[in-house]
Formats: structure tokens, C-alpha cells, sequence
């Protein structure tokens, strides 16, 4: 018989959750904890002309990022294994191709400068071309060979616009037309870069880290993948880490034992500890791994390193860190790391999406210290009804029995009904054990799960719920939120000198949520 794939189910189609069952017990909570629902926005959260970016435009491009990283990496991927099979077709080393790829960059460079009127070039650009002829006789390639071979050299090039990538994904989306259908469809994913182009198009890809993306449908050889992205226009780097795709990356997710969370990592001889983390995703970002120069060091210390050059030339530029999934929690775990780096004169930013649980009680302690010293602002937006935010709920032997928080602002997205708004914001506010509790109830995986919660969690519907509410999330301000004492407690007292969070100066060397809903 046939298998109904349940990522294939329209969420349309899937709207019969727990919803009814859970707005009941909201109320109930809702009201011993005195929590706002109002018909109108709380003036105190809203800006008349704020300077800072509303939570819609913090949450719009990193969205359209987290999104577009999917099909990006996975059009990287089918270029590269057509590569190396044409390699192996036409008996050419590694070396052959190296001085091919050389060959072909420094002649489009000659192009454009002898394009642009730079007469002197025009005797370099022949002399490239000979070298071409050169390394295609030295091969056997024919002509008919070297434009496919440089086709795929274009592909997998940096840096790269926004434009540049929508343009490449467009034109060879039927590399990859069955990943493209099976996460929400083709037009789907070329919007999400569309949107980018739209908002932003300064917006460019400096570096991605894909190197070691599985070889085999299971993807059991595969590590962290992230981009870095440069904005002149917004004044941004963004770090963004791809979700799950592979099935070492849903291993990865399944696991739930924590351990100590040690930065700048665990073998650093001067570590510290702050709290316990998901030792999956731990390991993954902070254990040791292979670097793109063949060298062992962690996903970690290779981005603090480039975020490190990148503000050597932009020092004034803001860090935004985010991702999807279990991009999404990898997210929180490096701008935590981020955060803690006193070279990082500004904010960091964490805007993360459908985020599974990361660390315990202790980590959230951590992580609203450096809140409290404006040193991290985290925007988590998840969707009612998508179960991942709510797992890991505990773990089971490592060590026993530990539940795990939630860190960060909370924009909640649901599907709007006469029951439910369109947003709610939360936060695990500081000193309130009432709201523990309904932080609780909210994060109950008992209460979410269901086979037809799978749509829920992909990124289409994260757009059309951030979409839907974007009237009263355009009139919200992150800043103003983390303000609102009748929202995160007396998170300023944290503040004090007896509460510090050590920095780490050179690492690279070596309570429940108080809520209120919004129409």
C-alpha cells in the first residue's frame, strides 16, 4: 500500500490539534498568574517611533534566511556530487580541478574589469584564455566539457548576492526538485530568497561551511552547516545555521541527555560552566570536528574567528544569529557564545524558529544575566501546534530527571481562531513561580503531540503566521518588551555586581513565562 508522507499533509489540512483542550487550560492558569489578554496592544509594549526594528522586521529576513539555507546547501550538495562524478568520468584529479576552478575565476574576473573599459586588462585576458586551451589539452577536456565544469564552479563560488542566489536556485531548481517539493514546495523556496532580494539587497554570502554534508541518504557523516552573511544596507552579520534535513541530524535531536555546558569548549584547560546544555547539540557545535582546511578544531571556535575578521572590517556592525529547527537551537548555544565575548562591543541578536528545548534551569539563569546586561537580545518565535519546541521536555539518565527552559522572548504564532490571537508574548519571567506553571502547560509535549502536528514545524507556516500577524508585530518592539518589568520581572536586578556572567576574553584561542495575547 501507499505511505502517506506526513510532510507532504497542506497544514490546512491538519488544523484538528489539542487547541480547543489547551485554551481552556490557559485560561484557568492564566488567571491564578494574572497574565494579560487583551483585545488591544499594552500601549507599554508599543513604540510610536522607535528607532529600533519592530519584532516583524527582526523576524522577517532572518526567517527568509533560516529558510532559503535549506534549498542553498542542498543545490551545493547535488552540484557537488555532478562534479565529482564528471571528475571521475573524465579521470581528473583533485588537483586538475583546483587549477580548472583557478583558471575559470581569474578569467571572469579579466572579463568583467575588460567589460568595465579596463583596456590594460585585455592582454591578461587572453593570456587566461590560454591558459584554458592549456589545461583542457593537458586533460582531454572538450569544449563542450569545460562550460559544465564551469557551471559548477559558479554555483559553488563565493561571495554571492542575494540576487546572485535567487537567480541560481531558480535556474537549477531541478537539481534539486524533490527536496524542494518535500519542504513546502519550489515557489515556496525561491520567495524566501525572493524575500531577502526584496528587503534587503545588500544582503551577501560570504562564507558557508558545507564541506561534510552527507554522502549517503541516512547522513551519517554530516556536521554543522552554517552561512555567514554580510548587509552594508542593514549593518549586519548574520551566522545562520540550516535546521534538519539528514538523519544524523534528527539523531542528533532525539537524544536528550545534557551536560555541562563549557566555554570556550570542553577541553579548554580555563573552562567555565554555565549550567547544562543538550549534549547533542553541545557536541555538535563545541566538540571537536573537521574545519574546511582539514584541520580538527569546533564549529564554534571556526565562527568566532569569522566573526572576529568580519569585525576587524565592520566593527560597528550588529551580530544576528538564527536558524530553524536544530538550526534554531544551535543558534541560542552560539550567541550565547557570542555574548559572553567582551571583543563584541554591541548586542548580540538570537532570532531562532521552531527551537527545541537547550539547556536547564542554571543556563537560563546565565542567559538572563547577560540579557539583564544588554549583552543578548533573543527573539524565539514558535507556532502552536509544532511539537519540536516542546521536546526535549526531561532527560532520562544524564542527569536524571533534569527538565529543560526555554530562554528568551517568546512570539507564539497561532493559527487564528474565536479561541486564539494571532501572537502571544512571553518570557520566563524573573521571581514568578505562578507563571512556571504556565510556562509549563505551554511547553507540555503531552498537550501538542500528534502525527498531524508535522506542517506546523516547516517553514511555510511559520511565513504565513508571521504574515498573519504582522499588524500587531510591525507595532511591537523587542527592546520595549525587555523594558516592561510587568513582563520579565526585576530582570534589572540582575545587573548587579554579586550576578556577573565571566566574559571570555580570548576564547577563540584555545521562572515561567508572564504572557499576553495579541489580536
Amino acid at each position: 500500500k501507499a505511505m502517506v508522507n506526513p510532510l507532504s499533509i497542506p497544514a490546512d489540512a491538519a488544523r484538528v490539534t489539542t487547541g480547543t483542550a489547551l485554551a481552556t487550560v490557559d485560561a484557568v492558569v492564566d488567571a491564578m498568574a494574572n497574565v494579560f489578554h487583551k483585545e488591544e496592544v499594552d500601549e507599554k509594549i508599543l513604540l510610536a517611533a522607535a528607532p529600533q526594528s519592530s519584532v516583524y522586521d527582526l523576524a522577517d529576513p532572518m526567517l527568509d534566511i533560516s529558510a532559503a539555507v535549506y534549498p542553498l546547501v542542498q543545490l551545493r550538495r547535488a552540484t557537488t556530487l555532478k562534479l565529482q562524478k564528471l571528475q571521475g568520468e573524465r579521470g581528473l584529479t583533485d588537483q586538475d580541478i583546483t587549477e580548472m576552478k583557478q583558471a575559470h575565476m581569474e578569467e571572469q574576473v579579466l572579463l568583467e574589469q575588460v567589460k568595465s573599459g579596463d583596456a590594460k586588462k585585455a592582454e591578461d585576458y587572453k593570456k587566461a584564455n590560454d591558459e584554458i586551451d592549456s589545461i583542457k589539452k593537458s586533460t582531454n577536456l572538450t569544449d563542450g566539457d569545460w562550460p559544465i565544469f564551469c557551471h559548477y564552479f559558479d554555483i559553488l563560488s563565493l561571495p554571492k548576492t542575494a540576487p546572485q542566489i535567487k537567480s541560481e536556485l531558480a535556474i537549477n531548481s531541478d537539481y534539486i526538485k524533490e527536496f524542494l517539493v518535500l519542504f513546502g514546495g519550489e515557489d515556496f523556496n525561491i520567495d524566501a530568497v525572493q524575500g531577502t532580494v526584496d528587503r534587503c539587497s545588500g544582503y551577501t554570502l560570504v562564507y558557508m561551511d558545507d564541506d561534510f554534508t552527507s554522502k549517503d541518504f541516512l547522513g551519517f557523516q554530516s556536521e554543522v552547516v552554517f552561512g555567514i552573511y554580510v548587509s552594508e544596507c542593514s549593518e549586519k552579520i548574520v551566522v545562520v545555521f540550516r535546521g534538519s534535513v539528514v538523519a544524523n541530524d534528527w539523531i542528533t535531536n532525539i537524544q536528550v541527555n545534557a551536560t555541562d555546558l563549557k566555554l570556550p569548549g570542553p577541553d579548554s584547560p580555563d573552562a567555565t560552566t554555565y549550567g547544562k546544555v543538550h549534549k547533542g547539540f553541545y557536541d555538535y557545535l563545541f566538540g571537536p570536528t573537521r574545519n574546511g582546511d582539514g584541520k580538527m578544531g569546533s564549529k564554534a571556535d571556526e565562527i568566532m574567528d569569522h566573526i572576529h575578521r568580519l569585525l576587524e572590517v565592520h566593527p560597528k556592525f550588529q551580530i544576528h544569529v538564527t536558524g530553524h529547527s536544530l538550526g534554531g537551537a544551535l543558534s541560542t548555544m552560539m550567541a550565547f557564545r557570542a555574548a559572553l565575548d567582551d571583543r563584541i562591543k554591541n548586542t548580540v541578536f538570537n532570532v531562532s524558529f521552531a527551537s527545541p528545548f537547550v539547556g536547564n534551569q542554571e543556563f537560563r539563569n546565565d542567559f538572563q544575566r547577560l540579557e539583564a546586561q544588554n549583552k543578548i537580545r533573543h527573539l524565539r518565535v514558535s507556532n502552536d501546534d509544532d511539537v519540536v519546541p516542546l521536546i526535549p521536555y526531561m532527560t532520562l539518565f544524564s542527569p536524571p530527571g533534569m527538565t529543560y527552559k526555554h530562554v528568551g522572548m517568546n512570539v507564539k504564532l497561532y493559527n487564528k481562531s474565536f479561541l486564539r490571537p494571532e501572537f502571544r508574548i512571553a518570557y520566563p519571567k524573573v521571581g514568578s513561580w505562578l507563571n512556571e506553571i504556565n510556562n509549563a502547560i505551554h511547553s507540555n509535549i503531552f498537550l501538542g503531540l500528534t502525527i498531524m502536528n508535522v506542517p506546523f514545524h516547516l517553514c511555510p507556516e511559520y511565513r504565513a503566521r508571521l504574515d498573519a500577524a504582522r499588524s500587531g508585530l510591525k507595532k511591537t518592539y523587542l527592546e520595549t518588551l525587555y523594558s516592561d518589568e510587568d513582563i520579565v520581572g526585576p530582570l534589572n536586578e540582575l545587573r548587579l555586581p554579586q550576578s556577573p556572567v565571566p566574559a571570555l576574553t580570548d576564547a577563540s584561542d584555545g521562572s515561567s513565562e508572564d504572557s499576553v495575547d495579541m489580536k
